[in-house]
């Protein structure tokens, strides 16, 4: 069974949407539901496997560890398999984006997660971490 970690940028507006639909809104586009401003294969990354990346995630002085334990939960009503998806400002995605940045790390599922980060931060947007 794999543990897919999904990332999805999204602007504010989609995000102040998602949360009041309860979740409702983010698991119809996940279902082909089409969004103005959102394109699903530019603006989601399920490329990573959290078994792949665990060390790095469960390491405290690892950048990557934000990612995974800061997030803001989405709405305490909608979880995915492993909980609840987290959601980060635009602000928190420069942030980290600039750390996994400057932490030089040449593992492909770190430089990965960075340049989807760095992409968001570019765009001004959020990002919503979870794990399916």
């Amino acid at each position: 069974m794999s543990m897919v970690v999904v990332l999805i940028k999204l602007t504010s507006d989609f995000h102040r949407r998602i949360v009041e639909s309860e979740g409702q809104l983010l698991s119809d586009v996940g279902d082909g539901l089409n969004e103005e401003g959102f394109d699903p294969a530019n603006d989601t990354n399920d490329q990573l496997d959290y078994r792949d990346i665990s060390l790095f995630a469960e390491n405290a002085e690892h950048p990557l560890y934000e990612l995974f334990h800061d997030g803001e939960i989405l709405h305490e009503d909608y979880e995915w398999e492993y909980g609840h998806p987290a959601y980060f400002e635009p602000d928190q995605v420069v942030k980290l984006s600039n750390e996994l940045r400057q932490a030089n790390d040449e593992e492909w599922q770190i430089k990965l997660v960075a340049d989807f980060l760095g992409r968001a931060a570019h765009e001004n947007k959020g990002v919503i971490l979870g794990v399916t």
